[in-house]
């Protein structure tokens, strides 16, 4: 055996020695003992693989040991980078990557390496031995990246020490920063003199082998004489203390294992006491030993000045899913029930104003509305008053002088309607001429305009209607009322109209002005010829 392979092979059982030692002395590993030991294990498959090439002369096995070694150095500088990355975080609360993002570089290097007997331009064996080999471009690409996650780790080191001002931390990140760097330069060094140079200077074995190992020391001796990783569960245990959360954990037999302050000044039970929620849930109920479900409740801590309190209770489960204990957190949410309390209270209040103020509205919208048709109607027969007819004849007539429409405009008088006055009373009158105002009304077009010209006079104004159209319209008024039985007060009556009619045929101009007065002239001329003919009838207008 060669002296260079017992260098890898004493290297390797140091680190060994090194790795069963953290075993055997630290307690409570966490997350940053398990990343350490994950690129310590490393460590030791880079240098036992170094030394298994030189022992075995199967090329197979070489080529194998080889690309372990590859495999081992790879993980090993992502390792160095998480392992960095962990420390940052805790100290200096940096924001998380992806591991996966970060772990990419480090696949691509073992997928290079992986293929290398398919295209040999990752590395190649010198005479048919993989113990001395020659490298291709996909080896500089393993290198330039493994350097990378080096480099990075040194810098995020190097920038977590000047942020850091507590003497401690400084001295853990010194021993830490100097093994990267111890390792850096003997790796610079063996890839210079055993690859760039090589053989100028023969080959020197072990370089990487002994950086790795001092880089290891540095490592130990920080989480050991510094107590590298204690410090920051101290500095969380801190943090819960700080917490306005209470919160308590217990064992799966309801015992508690710790507390923070916050839930000392609820609760009176103590660390190694049963946690019994007796003067705390109303009724006292103790936590059921087999719950494994989440629970989430919200109670009221009875005494002077109630206090609400919001409780969740998870269980923490173990593997093949058994019960280890659980993590009870309490929130005082009192202050916040008062102001769901306090806007409840207002949005019923705001919610009886707002039905208050629509109530208004609504009588509002009611009485401008009476108002509105109290301005336009005739209070007796309901129908349209004489100011409206003239406003609405106006628009009317000249839309349809406009556009040359035709339309015809009677004025309806009831016949001897004096006589009912005299002989029935004026409430009689009244009623006749309702009743008259509404049978007249069923029988014109929803387009047509009836208003209430005065006393016992009527106009209708019927839009796109010519002569013939306008003497069937009126000739069915005529007929409806002549037929038509009216009652008042005890009293059958029967009632006729005379119709004056004036037809317009479209002169397809402007509206002339007096338009109107001669229209309502000739049909009141009209209606007088049918007065002097012997009522009951219907002239229309030269």
């Amino acid at each position: 055996m060669k002296s260079f392979d017992l260098t890898d092979l004493s290297l390797f059982l140091l680190l060994l020695a090194v790795y069963v030692y953290l075993l055997a002395t630290l307690k409570n590993l966490n997350a940053l003992h398990k990343s350490y030991l994950f690129f310590h294990s490393s460590m030791m498959l880079w240098a036992l693989a170094n030394f298994l090439v030189h022992v075995t002369q199967n090329v197979d096995l070489q080529w194998f040991f080889v690309l372990t070694g590859f495999y081992a150095l790879s993980l090993l500088s992502f390792g160095w980078l998480m392992f960095s990355l962990a420390l940052i975080r805790q100290f200096q609360g940096f924001d998380k990557t992806p591991t996966w993002l970060l772990a990419f570089p480090a696949l691509i290097n073992i997928v290079l390496a992986t293929t290398n007997p398919r295209h040999f331009l990752f590395a190649r064996p010198v005479d048919g031995q993989w113990v001395v080999r020659t490298y291709g471009p996909f080896y500089w690409v393993f290198i330039f990246s493994s350097l990378a996650y080096i480099f990075v780790s040194i810098g995020l080191m190097i920038k977590a020490l000047k942020r850091t001002a507590e003497k401690e931390l400084r001295r853990q990140l010194q021993l830490c920063l100097t093994g990267i760097v111890l390792a850096t330069l003997l790796s610079l060094a063996d890839l210079l003199i055993n690859v760039v140079f090589y053989p100028l200077f023969g080959l020197i074995p072990g370089l990487i082998s002994v950086g790795i190992f001092l880089s290891a020391i540095c490592f130990v001796v920080a989480i050991q004489r510094y107590d590298l990783f204690n410090i920051i569960s101290m500095a969380r245990h801190e943090v819960l203390n700080s917490m306005a959360t209470a919160m308590i954990v217990l064992d799966r037999e309801n015992i508690v294992l710790d507390m923070n302050h916050t839930a000392a000044s609820y609760m009176k039970v103590r660390p190694g006491e049963a946690f019994v929620a007796n003067g705390l849930l109303e009724g006292g109920h103790a936590v059921g030993s087999e719950n494994t479900v989440r629970v989430e409740k919200e109670v009221t801590v009875p005494g002077a000045g109630r206090i609400n309190l919001s409780i969740n209770l998870s269980p923490v489960m173990g593997k093949r899913n058994r019960l280890l204990g659980r993590v009870v957190t309490l929130n005082d949410v009192t202050h916040l029930r008062h102001l769901v309390k306090e806007v409840k209270e207002k949005n019923r209040i705001l919610s009886q104003q707002n039905a208050e103020l629509l109530q208004v509205q609504e009588e509002l919208h009611q009485a401008n509305k009476k108002l509105s048709e109290m301005a336009i109607t005739d209070d007796l027969t309901g129908c349209y008053n004489r100011r409206f007819l003239f406003d609405r004849l106006t628009k009317e007539i000249n839309a349809a002088a406009g556009f040359a429409h035709s339309f015809t405009l009677m004025i309806l008088d009831l016949d001897e309607f004096k006589a009912i006055n005299d002989t029935y009373g004026h409430l009689a009158g009244d009623d006749v001429l309702r009743q008259v105002a509404g049978l007249v009304r069923e029988n014109l077009r929803q387009s047509d305009l009836m208003s209430r010209f005065g006393g016992e006079e009527f106009v209708v104004y019927s839009p796109v209607c010519d002569k013939s159209n306008g003497l069937m319209l009126a000739g069915r008024i005529k007929d409806v009322v002549e037929k038509h039985r009216f009652e008042s007060g005890g009293h059958c009556l029967h009632v006729t109209v005379s119709i004056g009619l004036v037809c317009y045929a479209g002169g397809g101009g402007e509206f002339a002005a007096g338009l109107l007065d001669l229209l309502l002239k000739r049909a009141d001329g009209a209606l007088y010829r049918a007065k002097d003919l012997g009522r009951n009838r219907i002239v229309v207008a030269d």
